[in-house]
């Protein structure tokens, strides 16, 4: 194409853009992928739980699992347990044996590992009605859980 005495060419350039980090760059934290299952009886009419399987599933290499329990009869306040090598499915209720958890008792677990999004599984007992699981995330260094 020919515009007042000079060649005009179109050309089209097409560039691709990758991106890549900077050496030395922050990278976003991982998350960790575990999941939790859970079987629960109710007792003393519909009073009181009693967690019959907890399993913890996934559980990352160097990540710590911390179970804590909060109410009147529980037979522990927190166990902590650290995996240096990954573990595909960890069994908990015997930690809590046979023990009947009153209405209001709260199970926690945290599944943390460092420089990783942990997951934060907790548990209320309730009234004639399964535990509710509520399922939050936990950044590097924060105290408290977030939603995911």
């Amino acid at each position: 194409m020919q515009i007042s005495g000079r060649w005009v060419v179109p050309v089209m350039i097409a560039a691709a853009l990758v991106s890549t980090p900077a050496i030395g760059a922050a990278q976003p934290p991982g998350r960790v992928a575990s999941s939790v299952h859970v079987s629960t009886s109710p007792g003393g009419g519909g009073t009181t739980t009693e967690f019959t399987s907890l399993s913890v599933r996934a559980i990352p290499a160097g990540a710590t699992l911390v179970v804590t329990c909060d109410g009147d009869v529980c037979p522990f306040r927190s166990k902590s347990i650290d995996y240096a090598v990954a573990q595909p499915e960890v069994q908990l209720a015997a930690l809590f044996g046979k023990s009947k958890l009153p209405v209001g008792t709260t199970i926690v677990v945290r599944v943390t590992k460092p420089n990783t999004i942990g997951k934060v599984f907790e548990w209320t007992v309730q009234r004639s009605k399964q535990p509710t699981l509520t399922t939050r995330c936990l950044r590097p260094g924060a105290d408290k859980p977030t939603a995911c």
